[in-house]
């Protein structure tokens, strides 16, 4: 699979966890699982005190079979982790648990370290066997309190045609309408500044180059698809999550480079909406480790992708209607298949991953209730 730079390499691409998966034509070429998860690992004992449950999850993340493709994960995409000495120290240590689990010593953390005043950076967690990490940079609006961070990773075999830039994101929490525009801003500043980050690119995923493979992850903390912080321009695109579906900014200079799309195509009302229970991500935690309660009622954490990942061509999403694929949406929420509906990730009965039996099962779903308030 080297050498291809006379014509777009064609391979796939899969997000697990609570993901979503890529594919070209040829799903005999190179496969990418991307795992995006809010870990809440912003203490410094956080990982001291979960870590194992990490690890459990992890180890049945690697197990599952989505069409027929059974890997471990490929590039982890982090939100509240911890920054110490300079260092993005629990992504290093996410990094260490990985090669241990899978007796390896190719993952790594990225190097670049976020801002965030309030001790909740993201971060990124790669395997180099598997990519390479090619740009990193991170920006923010005024008044934000945390940076997105930004990097591109080159599948390994593959030219520059194949780099995906991911953005990954941890939006102000909370309901009211000052949130709300916190939210706005900084998902604005994350498609259309014009400004230069640190890896010589602009800001603005608009402003790539066309034809670029963007994701845009992480916590999004909204509650619905019709969320309008700042009731002024375009209507109901005032929010990461149709920000990221506008088509072109209102001043110029405007392209539509970084139009996403949602994989599952699902708008609307997520909060307490038992009709989407099956993509709810927030809150599988059981109370033992202190973390936020309540059960899954919330989409909160989102893969979303550009076209380029979306068309069955090239770097391209696995999953049902993309292209001349034929495949079940790789698109998923790990461990939740809607019937923990208000419920902790352990409630007795919940029938996700009925591959998992017998004490793995009872080890699997404890875990997923403990490791983090979030799938």
């Amino acid at each position: 699979m080297t050498g291809l730079t006379t014509r777009r390499p064609a391979w796939l691409f899969l997000l697990a966890g609570f993901l979503a998966v890529l594919h070209g034509a040829d799903v005999a070429n190179a496969q990418l699982r991307i795992v995006n998860w809010n870990t809440a690992t912003g203490s410094s004992t956080a990982l001291s005190q979960r870590g194992a449950y990490f690890d459990t999850v992890f180890q049945f993340i690697a197990l599952e079979d989505v069409n027929g493709i059974v890997k471990r994960p490929d590039v982890l995409i982090l939100q509240e982790q911890r920054v110490s000495g300079g260092q993005n120290t629990s992504a290093q240590a996410f990094a260490a648990r990985l090669n241990t689990l899978y007796g390896v010593s190719t993952y790594q953390a990225w190097t670049h370290v976020p801002f965030a005043s309030d001790g909740l950076p993201v971060g990124f967690v790669y395997d180099s066997a598997a990519v390479t990490v090619q740009t990193q940079a991170s920006f923010k609006a005024s008044g934000i309190t945390r940076d997105t961070g930004r990097i591109s990773v080159r599948p390994v075999g593959y030219d520059s045609a194949s780099d995906i830039f991911i953005y990954n994101s941890h939006f102000k929490a909370s309901t009211g309408s000052s949130n709300e525009d916190l939210r706005a801003a900084q998902a604005i500043v994350n498609r259309w500044s014009t400004q230069t980050a640190q890896d010589g690119l602009q800001v603005g995923s608009d402003f790539l180059p066309e034809g670029t493979n963007i994701i845009y992850a992480g916590d999004f903390n909204q509650q619905s698809s019709f969320e309008d912080g700042f009731n002024d321009w375009p209507t109901l695109t005032e929010n990461p999550y149709e920000i990221y579906r506008a088509g072109v900014a209102p001043f110029s200079p405007s392209t539509g480079h970084g139009q996403a799309v949602d994989p599952i195509n699902l708008p609307g009302t997520w909060n307490n909406n038992p009709s989407v229970a099956q993509h709810h991500t927030q809150s599988p935690h059981d109370g033992t480790q202190g973390l936020v309660t309540g059960g899954m009622d919330d989409r909160f954490d989102f893969v979303m992708l550009s076209h380029e990942l979306y068309d069955g061509e090239g770097v391209s999403y696995i999953g049902n209607g993309v292209g001349d694929i034929s495949a079940a949406d790789s698109y998923r929420a790990f461990g939740n298949n809607g019937t923990s509906y208000n419920q902790p990730a352990n409630y007795f009965f919940n029938t996700a991953l009925p591959w998992v039996t017998g004490q793995d099962r009872v080890d699997l779903f404890n875990a997923l209730a403990k490791a983090s308030d979030h799938l």
